[in-house]
């Protein structure tokens, strides 16, 4: 896998922004007008902040939205995280999102998605973080 790193193309561009929130259970009017927002700032905060894309469906889960196959990450490159963070993880000279867990018997790499294996990172591995996930830009699909 090619790790696809994505660059803006207008670094000051500013969005409508309704910084009230939307109800999702019962509906109220929402009578007020837009801020604007630079997104790619909002996003990044004090961070250095690299966007990818994601490809495939191991962190797609049945139980949460996740990330799906084509979603834009924006993502921290660093070579630190915390168990429980997903990140993108290089292994053996290949990349993976997972998120990364830490047990009694070692460090994990575990999908969301359960039909994909959870992998063991073994001593002989050549492991690091590349980076850590910080939010998934996700396209909503039509449901079944």
């Amino acid at each position: 896998m090619q790790l696809q790193v994505l660059s803006p193309r207008s670094p000051n561009k500013l969005s409508p922004y309704f910084p009230v929130g939307i109800p999702a259970g019962k509906a109220q009017p929402m009578d007020q007008d837009p801020e604007w927002i630079d997104i790619d700032k909002y996003i990044r905060g004090t961070n250095d902040i690299v966007y990818c894309r994601a490809s495939g469906l191991s962190m797609k889960s049945r139980q949460e939205i996740g990330i799906d196959d084509n979603d834009i990450i924006a993502v921290q490159p660093t070579g630190f995280a915390r168990p429980g963070d997903v990140v993108i993880a290089e292994v053996n000279g290949e990349y993976t999102i997972k998120r990364l867990k830490h047990h009694a018997h070692g460090l994990y790499l575990v999908p969301a998605n359960e039909d994909y294996p959870i992998r063991r990172i073994e001593r002989t591995d050549a492991f690091r973080v590349w980076g850590r996930v910080h939010y998934v830009i996700h396209k909503m699909r039509r449901a079944a």
